[in-house]
């Protein structure tokens, strides 16, 4: 009897060192994570801007001089902040009579195409609940297996969660990182590119202003007429069409126009007369120019004077 006593108990024993080690838990291992060194991304194209094409009449009669070099001064300013690759920008007189006379400058900024934009990775699915046992065994060891189950279950699919959790904020910091060094470089490109025509721009200005303001005779409706002839070819392959004029729009023959023959259908049209600070002081000549740009079906036709031209100019291309 005494022997059997020691056997059930040595058998009680082996059972609670079972019970007890199938309870606990397994081991967590700390492991450093480390980001692998490349990740699959999907490039998208990035849509480029609006060409424009930009037509500029400068009125350079020698008594106009002074507002004249205003008028480089501000476009030189304005440029750099509003033109994109792509845009192409063309100078006039208005004192000449031909086309080949009146062009001082036509340039291009190299185009440059937008980089690809990479996609956001995405984010790992979301693991749901835990499933309810349909039935648990009552007490004893069958119980302690099936608690057992349960954990390293749960345990296993938090690993889950964390490794792709882990993988996806290495997606995101690569994706972050290399989407930053592509749009560096490609801003680097592009202020070269408008860096580079600014400057031909005013060695091409500074010619000008050193040859120019010699002929007397400055004519509008003739300098709009070699203006509408250059649109008329040249708009075609641009997105935008504009033409600015710096002058005080003054012309013997207002109220009576010349019959030329102007197609400056759908082109948005500036005039700016930085001989008047404000609106007020032209506004006889300013009605009469409005009426009459009206009647030629431009796409919009705004007047700037001399206060603030240079914002109010940037602000109307960036409408």
């Amino acid at each position: 009897m005494r022997k059997t006593k020691i056997q059930f108990g040595v058998v009680l024993i082996i059972l609670l060192v079972i019970l007890i080690g199938c309870s606990s838990p397994p081991p967590t291992v700390s492991v450093e994570r480390i980001c692998p060194t490349t990740t699959q991304s999907v490039l998208v194209n990035h849509a480029s801007d609006p060409s424009k094409l930009i037509v500029v009449l400068v009125k350079e009669h020698p008594n106009y001089k002074e507002y004249a070099q205003q008028a480089f001064d501000i476009l030189l300013e304005v440029f750099p902040k509003l033109l994109e690759p792509g845009d192409r920008v063309i100078m006039m007189t208005m004192e000449d009579s031909s086309l080949s006379d009146a062009i001082f400058f036509d340039g291009e900024i190299s185009p440059l195409q937008k980089p690809a934009i990479v996609n956001s990775p995405t984010p790992p699915p979301t693991i749901g609940p835990l499933p309810s046992p349909t039935a648990l065994p009552q007490g004893g060891y069958m119980e302690a297996v099936a608690t057992q189950d349960a954990i390293r279950y749960m345990q296993g699919t938090q690993v889950a969660a964390t490794a792709m959790a882990f993988e996806y904020a290495c997606a995101q910091e690569e994706w972050k990182q290399n989407g930053e060094q592509i749009w560096r470089d490609w801003q680097t490109k592009r202020l070269k590119s408008i860096s580079e025509f600014t400057d031909t721009l005013s060695d091409s200005i500074n010619t000008n202003v050193s040859q120019g303001f010699q002929i007397k005779k400055s004519q509008v409706f003739e300098a709009l007429q070699l203006a509408s002839l250059l649109l008329r070819t040249e708009c075609a392959g641009y997105d935008e069409c504009h033409l600015v004029i710096f002058s005080d729009f003054y012309d013997y023959r207002i109220g009576t126009p010349p019959p030329i023959n102007l197609m400056l259908d759908d082109i948005d049209v500036v005039g700016v007369l930085l001989n008047c600070q404000y609106k007020s002081e032209c506004q006889d000549n300013l009605i009469w120019w409005q009426s009459y740009f009206d009647s030629l079906s431009v796409s919009q036709i705004e007047f700037v004077t001399g206060n603030k031209a240079e914002q109010t100019l940037l602000d109307h291309f960036r409408r």
